[in-house]
């Protein structure tokens, strides 16, 4: 108690100085071991209420041991003057993230390596004190909110909430940000639920006590209108939207696919038989990993706070879609202007709410027509001007609404034009064949399959197919064409479809011997019009054009060698007709086969260049040239 009393801290006490002259001995000799005086201090709610707002930015470098002075500053201080002091340093946190990562650009090349190493180690503990200040700072706002009593809380909401999400891109890779963020959702949107469970942390903040705060001392006695309620519901509502995309882009990918692996998920519980045996599953992985359970856990909070603000699922799926931002106050006292509503983070909380949904055996409870609504959110989120989609999440979010449109309609994927039709397949095609992880490209492709599928002409499918093997400058694109084409011909025949992968004539079961006369693809005209796509003379002359094309010589070859193994196909679809129309044997097969010829050796040291880099690739054309060979076809083909 003695050394107390000789703390300057006491002994500068007002009225012995004013406030303005003890904040500036405050400042001097402020450090940890101040820190208990300083606590009994603030309980002078006089003291607090005039000097509080401006001890927050001495406090938060002496995090955590501050943070019960911090707290008292929240319940005792002036609330209005200390929301816009820690708005305030919320934009600093955000300002020195974006300044370092400037730093960190213009450094490249820079320096020696023992330097770069210095400042390394040293902006780890800076990261982690920025994240312990974002979540005290964000602690604080819980109590002050509530707090200040005026006819128009919007105005200090609309500045918190600005400072807020800059400042939650800079920390939004620690663990702990999240739960400090949900908190605040939840008391600035009045929810009752319970909080996320804590992540064990040595640097967490403790949560916001039960402590009674001091009155506002510039309460107002007017409350707020309907037209005040409803606009502080649309700036949380941007708000939720804004945490939502932070949130999803501060993490990595679960292994090959986006960060929820929603289509991963759906498409596995859809199509359970295309599990591989023994083969770990993204639902599996997301119910037992604490990782992965946790982001589940956390979007679910998100979609919870939403939910309470009662924005109508069809109103954020429309904010999606619309040209530009509506939001806008209508004159009220703020302006949305300067907070939009985040248009991916919209489209997370739609598709996090329909994957949920479908998971759980639950109804979607979405108007989302697959044209034109999903073809308008697939032209907006994937960019094939690109090449390359900017985010795998983006995509697994959109590729989720498109199962639930296309479930809706049973589905069945038929657009008013068919050029509508062919432009919004070509656009999933695209982003299949350029995605940058395995399992989201094959979810691209899954998708694509089952809207080519979905559309009752056969016609429409025979042109998309058609337009692919003519015009896609992807090679893998034109695999996929070729495995279309070949599912569409067992299909017109009603052969299974996981009997088609056979390596002879005798694992093919076709119920239908004559086809369906309505089905372009029983017609010899569908492959007469891919054929000369299908079956071109291979260039040869370029190891960068046999890179490129051999997975795709290899599909046609295999179409060729099922056409030409089950005789009733061969009959049907005029395959002798068509290689002689074609020159397939000479131009295309036996091209292949001087290639395999030219390039396998009979032994080691005979091994060709070519050998060397596509061995596998050649050595597959050889079993199939092989088969070929074993039929016969060249001089009469097989007989019925």
């Amino acid at each position: 108690m003695a050394e107390a009393e000789e703390s300057p801290l006491v002994k500068a006490l007002p009225p012995e100085t004013d406030y303005l002259t003890y904040l500036t001995i405050v400042e001097y000799n402020l450090n940890k071991e101040q820190l208990p005086v300083l606590h009994t201090l603030l309980q002078d709610e006089t003291l607090t209420t005039n000097i509080g707002w401006d001890l927050v930015g001495l406090l938060l470098p002496l995090l955590p041991e501050s943070e019960q002075c911090l707290q008292d500053v929240a319940f005792l201080g002036n609330p209005r003057e200390t929301v816009l002091k820690v708005a305030e340093l919320l934009y600093e946190i955000g300002r020195r993230h974006v300044a370092d990562d400037d730093d960190e650009e213009g450094g490249e090349g820079k320096g020696i390596d023992s330097e770069q190493g210095a400042l390394e180690q040293e902006a780890k503990p800076r990261s982690a004190l920025l994240a312990l200040q974002f979540q005290s700072l964000l602690h604080m706002l819980c109590i002050l909110h509530p707090r200040i009593k005026t006819q128009y809380p919007s105005r200090f909401l609309m500045t918190s909430v600005q400072a807020v999400v800059p400042a939650y891109k800079a920390v939004a890779h620690t663990a702990e940000s999240i739960g400090a963020v949900l908190m605040l959702l939840k008391s600035l949107s009045g929810s009752s639920r319970p909080h996320l469970p804590p992540r064990k942390s040595q640097q967490a903040i403790p949560r916001v006590s039960d402590r009674i705060s001091a009155p506002d001392p510039e309460a107002q006695t007017a409350a707020p209108g309907k037209e005040e309620e409803g606009l502080q519901k649309r700036i949380l509502r941007s708000f939720v939207t804004h945490v939502a995309e932070i949130y999803i882009h501060s993490l990595n990918p679960a292994g090959e696919t986006s960060q929820f692996a929603w289509s991963d998920r759906f498409f596995e519980k859809r199509y359970p038989e295309r599990i591989l045996p023994r083969q770990e599953t993204y639902r599996s992985r997301f119910q037992k990993e604490a990782d992965l359970e946790r982001r589940d856990a956390s979007i679910s909070q998100i979609l919870a706070t939403d939910s309470d603000l009662t924005m109508p699922w069809q109103d954020l799926l429309e904010c999606i879609t619309e040209p530009d931002d509506e939001l806008g106050a209508n004159g009220s006292v703020v302006s949305l202007e300067e907070l939009p509503l985040s248009r991916i983070g919209a489209l997370y909380c739609v598709a996090a709410r329909v994957a949920t949904a479908l998971l759980n055996d639950r109804p979607a409870s979405i108007n989302l027509s697959l044209f034109p609504q999903h073809e308008e959110l697939a032209s907006r989120f994937l960019d094939i001007e690109e090449g390359v989609a900017s985010m795998v999440q983006t995509v697994d979010a959109t590729l989720i609404l498109g199962w639930a449109a296309l479930e809706a309609t049973d589905g069945v994927a038929e657009a008013e034009t068919r050029a509508e039709f062919s432009s919004y397949l070509q656009r999933i095609s695209f982003t299949s064949a350029n995605m940058p992880l395995p399992s989201m490209r094959f979810q691209a492709h899954a998708f694509a399959s089952a809207v080519l599928r979905g559309n009752p002409s056969s016609e429409a499918r025979l042109d998309f197919i058609q337009d692919t093997l003519e015009h896609c400058p992807y090679a893998n694109l034109k695999v996929t064409a070729v495995g279309w084409l070949k599912d569409e011909i067992l299909m017109a025949f009603d052969v299974p479809l996981n009997n088609s992968s056979f390596q002879g004539t005798e694992g093919l079961r076709i119920t239908n011997s004559t086809g369906d006369s309505s089905n372009a693809f029983a017609q010899p005209s569908a492959l007469r019009a891919c054929a000369p796509w299908l079956f071109a003379t291979p260039d040869t002359s370029s190891m960068q054009d046999m890179a490129t094309n051999f997975p795709f010589w290899l599909a046609a070859l295999n179409l060729y060698y099922l056409l030409c193994s089950s005789p009733l196909l061969y009959k049907r679809l005029e395959v002798h007709r068509l290689a002689v129309e074609f020159n397939v044997d000479k131009d295309f097969v036996a091209v292949l086969a001087a290639l395999v010829e030219k390039s396998i050796g009979t032994g080691p040291s005979q091994s060709s260049d070519i050998e060397k880099d596509f061995g596998a690739e050649l050595h597959a054309l050889d079993d199939v040239l092989a088969r070929l060979r074993s039929l016969d076809v060249a001089n009469a083909g097989p007989s019925d």
